[in-house]
């Protein structure tokens, strides 16, 4: 089946960030550099899964490795971006806490031949609270204008993307049940909600970084 357009462009903005991140690599500071590190890993991930389901291969696994190193990845860029202790042991537990739950999920409640809904919302609320205690760390300690700084287009993109898509993540297998129009509706929404947050990590990745 075709990708309609709108997923067409979410895949292509992936790109954007992953480009914009190698492009101006040496100019930035150690966080953004893991995170252009990490944009790099999502086109690889989205690539991959694209080369699988072409060739008919089960590729639900792929999104849910991507899932495990999403959580601890974003955790620790967030802590090498903030100094408030709290808020890094609060990144630090929950970063542990997660890959304790996936590797329980993976063991004793995952379907191989489903997309993993429970793990998908579970990946959702965890970037999502940690993303607010970033920002409410951020927040306290910054001292520039907030839209030249690139923490706060990265924790905006994120917080959109995840508080957004959350339903259609979560409740993908429960929508196809109801109708394709269903499933096809969800995932438009998650497509521009992916389209929007990868413009908001451009946008980070054309901030100035103190080296």
């Amino acid at each position: 089946m075709k990708l309609p357009i709108m997923g067409q462009v979410a895949a292509w903005s992936i790109c954007i960030p992953a480009v914009l991140g190698m492009w101006r690599y040496r100019r930035l500071d150690r966080s953004m550099k893991l995170f252009a590190v990490f944009s790099v890993v999502g086109v690889i991930n989205v690539g991959s899964e694209f080369i699988l389901g072409r060739l008919g291969i089960n590729n639900y696994f792929l999104s849910d490795l991507y899932f495990l190193l999403t959580v601890p990845f974003l955790g620790f860029f967030y802590h090498l971006s903030i100094s408030a202790p709290g808020a890094r042991r609060i990144l630090k537990v929950s970063s542990i806490l997660f890959a304790l739950i996936w590797i329980i999920q993976k063991l004793f409640f995952a379907d191989p031949n489903k997309m993993s809904g429970d793990l998908a919302m579970i990946t959702a609320i965890f970037l999502v609270v940690m993303s607010m205690v970033t920002f409410d760390a951020f927040l306290k300690t910054s001292t520039s204008s907030l839209q030249h700084r690139p923490l706060f287009w990265v924790l905006t993109g994120t917080i959109v993307y995840y508080s957004g898509s959350f339903a259609v993540m979560g409740l993908s297998n429960e929508l196809l049940k109801l109708g394709m129009e269903y499933f096809e509706i969800a995932w438009h929404i998650n497509w521009i909600l992916v389209t929007v947050s990868m413009g908001m990590y451009a946008k980070g990745f054309l901030c100035k970084s103190s080296v």
